[in-house]
C-alpha cells in the first residue's frame, strides 16, 4: 500500500478472532505467518532499490524493522537463549577482565528487562478487560517466544523445501462473546 503512496493507520479495537484450539494448529499457524513474513521480505528485497524508491527512506528502514524484524527476531531468540544456557556449562572466555564482565551483565540484564517487558505486555491485555483469572498466564511468555523461535525455523525449513505450501489453521470451533 506504500508502494501506491497510501497512508495505513491502527485503531483501537477487540477483534475477538478465534485463537487456534490445539498446540498443533497454533505451531502450523505461526509457521505459516512466519513463513509469509519471510517470503513477503525476500519478494520485496529482490529489488531493494525500488522499495526504497518507492518508500522513501522512512519507509524502506519501517519495512525491514517490520518485515524483517519480524522474522529474524524469533530465528536469533532460539540462538541466543541457547547460547545463553550454554554459558552457564561451558565456560569461554571470549572477553577477558572488566569487559567480558560487563558484557555478561549487559547481556543477562536484557535478557531479564526484555523477558519482563514481554510479561508485562502480556499481563495488560486481560487486566484491562478484567479477565484477571488470565493474569499469571502472562508469566509463561518466555515459553511463547521459544515456540515462536521453533515455528519460526519450521517456517524457514518450509520456505526452503515447500514454498508453495501453506498448512491450513482449522476454525470454527470457538464462541465469540464481545463484553
Amino acid at each position: 500500500m506504500a508502494r501506491l503512496g497510501l497512508k495505513v493507520a491502527t485503531f483501537e479495537s477487540t477483534t475477538f478472532e478465534e485463537a487456534a484450539s490445539t498446540l498443533r494448529a497454533w505451531f502450523q499457524q505461526r509457521s505459516r505467518w512466519l513463513k509469509g513474513y519471510m517470503q513477503t521480505w525476500l519478494v520485496h528485497m529482490r529489488n531493494p532499490l525500488a522499495l526504497y524508491r518507492h518508500g522513501g527512506l522512512r519507509g524502506f528502514i519501517a519495512f525491514q524493522l517490520f518485515i524483517a524484524g519480524t522474522f529474524l527476531s524469533a530465528l536469533s531468540n532460539l540462538v541466543l537463549w541457547c547460547a545463553f544456557g550454554l554459558s552457564f556449562f561451558v565456560p569461554l572466555q571470549i572477553f577477558d577482565g572488566a569487559l567480558g564482565l560487563t558484557l555478561t551483565h549487559l547481556s543477562s540484564a536484557s535478557l531479564i528487562a526484555g523477558n519482563a517487558g514481554f510479561i508485562y505486555l502480556a499481563m495488560l491485555g486481560p487486566y484491562r478487560r478484567g479477565w484477571l483469572e488470565l493474569v499469571p498466564f502472562a508469566l509463561l511468555a518466555p515459553v511463547y517466544w521459544l515456540l515462536v523461535s521453533a515455528a519460526a525455523y519450521h517456517g524457514l525449513a518450509q520456505l526452503l523445501t515447500r514454498p508453495f505450501y501453506w498448512a491450513k489453521t482449522p476454525h470454527g470451533f470457538g464462541r465469540c462473546t464481545p463484553s
